[in-house]
């Protein structure tokens, strides 16, 4: 969390020196789904999760077109996931984990016409795990039994995220005058299943979020 912390400090130190820099806040909807690339056939089943982010970001004009946006978000991220291939035997829950994600991205302007914007952009962001919750319910022959609390964030056999989520970002933005919305798909490049726990697969958020922006 210090780590964080400092490269935070250092962004936004450099970014105060910075000429042309705005002001922008932005919050909306972020929907995240666990991707498993090599997913067996009648394991645990993934469903999208939905919740909100919002964060607050400096831009900086780069050369003519083009202008770098740094910002700091706080994201709710997760997965919903239920087993159903046994009769008479359901498993379904969700792991809900809360980020503060450092976004970097590169914003390039590609249509302007009086007060409309239409904006492309990429970049990456680092985001740290700072709590989380989950749920399981079991619906068996002996009725209902659920379970649920925090989760436990490390690199230990019994934590079940890890702290720490890297990944790109590809952005699509519609802007009028001072008002914005933008769609931006997050692959993660990071597992977040922890060595320690022993799973092979190598699971991965990718979240999509939709959010509205006001620059000042």
């Amino acid at each position: 969390m210090k780590k964080y912390i400092l490269l935070s400090s250092i962004i936004f130190s450099a970014l105060v020196g910075k000429t042309q820099m705005k002001f922008y806040v932005q919050s909306g909807l972020i929907t995240t789904y666990n991707h498993v690339p090599n997913h067996l056939n009648g394991g645990q089943k993934y469903k999208r999760y939905s919740s909100f982010d919002a964060g607050v970001s400096f831009k900086t004009h780069l050369y003519k077109k083009l202008h770098s946006e740094s910002g700091i978000f706080y994201n709710q991220k997760g997965y919903q996931f239920y087993n159903d291939t046994i009769p008479d035997f359901e498993v379904s829950g969700y792991f809900h984990v809360n980020y503060l994600t450092l976004n970097q991205n590169f914003v390039l302007l590609l249509y302007k016409k009086k007060n409309m914007h239409l904006f492309t952009g990429a970049g990456a962001f680092l985001a740290n795990a700072i709590s989380g919750k989950y749920v399981r319910d079991v619906i068996g022959i002996g009725g209902l039994m659920h379970e649920e609390g925090k989760i436990n964030i490390g690199y230990g056999s019994t934590d079940q995220f890890r702290p720490w989520d890297t990944g790109l970002n590809f952005l699509l933005r519609l802007g009028y005058r001072k008002m914005d919305i933008t769609a931006m798909s997050s692959p993660s490049l990071t597992s977040h299943v922890t060595k320690a726990s022993q799973q092979n697969n190598k699971e991965k958020l990718q979240s999509l979020s939709f959010n509205l922006g006001y620059n000042f």
